[in-house]
C-alpha cells in the first residue's frame, strides 16, 4: 500500500528546497529544526530516508537544507526529532541532555568549539552540568545564571559549553586565579563552587601518558606520530573521566548566598565615541581623552589588558612586551 503523501517539493538548487504541506498536516516547525525526510523518488519505488535543516517558514510553506542532494520526489513524511533545537530553544538539545546525564553529547559539542577532546574539558562538562542540575537552572543568556572562572584553560571550555555562559553574553567572569575552579552562581540566590583537587591525578594513574604530555605539549618536542599518540591517549582518558565520580576529582561547596563573590551588576549599555585618529566607534569608557579629542587605544598608544594562554596581562605598546600580569 502506498504511503500517503503529505507534500510536493520544489527544486531550488542543488540542497536548498520549499516543500509545501498540505493543509491537514500536523507539524509544528520552528526555523533551526533538524528533520528527517522520507521520500520516494519519482522514477523509483523504494522509499529513501535523509535529514534536512529548516531555514525558512511561511505559512505552510517551509524551505530546508538537505544534507544531501535528492533527486524529485514525493514527500511521504517529515519528522522532527524530539528535543531538535531551534532558533526559539537553541539549547534543547543540552539541557535535555543535562537532564538525561548524556554527557557524551556534551562531550562532542565542546569538541567542536575546543577542536579536540582531553581530561580537562571533560571535567568542565560535568561541573558546568551538575551545577546547571543542582540549581536548578535554565540558560538564556539574560546574566541571570553566572559563571565566575579562575582558569582559562581546555576546563573553561566544557563549562562553557555546558553551562551556555560565555564572554559574549557577560555570563562568564574570569578572575586570574591559576586555579582550577569554578564557581555556578543562581544570580542573588545561590552559588557552587567546584575545586579539583586531584593534582598529580593523571601522572599517578597515567604514568606514560603524562610524560607524553611533558614531551609533546610542555615541552614542544614530540613528533607528529607522537602528537597523534598524545591524543588517542588523551581521548581514552577523558571519556575515563566521565564516569568518575565529582565528589572523587573536587572539592564541592555550596553557599546560600552570593554576596561574597563581590558579583558585578547585570552589564551596562555605554555611549559610543569615535576615534579622532581612525574614525573606528568606541565603547566610551575604553576611549582616551587627549585635547579634548577621544582616541582609542591603538592609536592613543596606551597600554591595553590582553587574555592569552599564559592569563591576563597588561602589554606595553611602545615597548611591545608585557609589562606586568594584572592582578584580579
Amino acid at each position: 500500500m502506498k504511503q500517503k503523501e503529505i507534500g510536493k517539493i520544489e527544486y531550488q538548487n542543488t540542497t536548498n528546497h520549499k516543500i509545501t504541506l498540505k493543509e491537514d498536516f500536523e507539524l509544528n516547525p520552528e526555523i533551526g529544526n533538524e528533520i528527517l525526510l522520507s521520500y520516494q523518488e519519482t522514477e523509483k519505488k523504494t522509499n529513501e530516508l535523509t535529514k534536512a535543516m529548516i531555514i525558512d517558514i511561511k505559512d505552510n510553506e517551509i524551505t530546508i537544507k538537505l544534507d544531501e542532494k535528492i533527486p524529485k520526489a514525493e514527500i511521504l513524511d517529515l519528522k522532527i526529532p524530539e528535543n531538535s533545537a531551534s532558533i526559539h530553544h537553541p539549547r534543547q538539545k543540552i539541557n535535555k541532555s543535562i537532564e538525561e546525564k548524556n554527557l557524551h553529547k556534551l562531550v562532542l559539542e565542546a569538541a567542536k568549539i575546543h577542536g579536540h577532546i582531553c581530561p580537562m574539558i571533560v571535567l568542565g562538562i560535568k561541573v558546568g552540568a551538575d551545577g546547571i542540575k543542582k540549581l536548578n537552572l535554565r540558560h538564556e543568556g539574560m546574566e541571570d545564571t553566572l559563571v565566575l572562572t579562575e582558569t582559562n584553560s581546555c576546563f573553561s571550555d566544557g563549562i562553557q559549553t555546558s553551562t551556555g555562559c560565555t564572554f559574549g553574553n557577560n555570563a562568564l567572569i574570569y578572575r586570574d586565579y591559576g586555579k582550577t575552579a569554578v564557581t555556578i552562581i543562581k544570580r542573588n540566590e545561590k552559588a557552587i563552587r567546584y575545586h579539583y583537587n586531584q593534582y598529580n591525578y593523571i601522572e599517578k594513574n597515567y604514568p606514560d601518558t603524562y610524560n607524553l604530555f611533558e614531551k609533546v605539549v610542555k615541552n614542544r618536542e614530540g613528533t607528529p606520530e607522537e602528537q597523534k599518540q598524545l591524543q588517542k591517549k588523551w581521548t581514552e582518558i577523558a571519556l575515563d573521566l566521565l564516569d568518575t565520580p565529582l565528589k572523587e576529582m573536587f572539592k564541592i561547596k555550596t553557599t546560600n548566598s552570593t554576596k561574597h563573590l563581590n558579583l558585578p551588576k547585570k552589564a551596562p549599555i555605554f555611549k559610543d565615541r569615535y576615534c579622532s585618529d581612525c574614525g573606528e566607534k568606541i565603547m566610551a569608557p575604553k576611549a582616551i581623552k587627549e585635547n579634548k579629542e577621544h582616541k582609542c587605544i591603538p592609536c592613543s598608544n596606551k597600554n591595553y589588558l590582553q587574555l592569552d594562554g599564559s592569563g591576563l596581562k597588561e602589554i606595553n605598546q611602545k615597548n611591545n612586551n608585557t609589562t606586568k600580569n594584572k592582578p584580579p
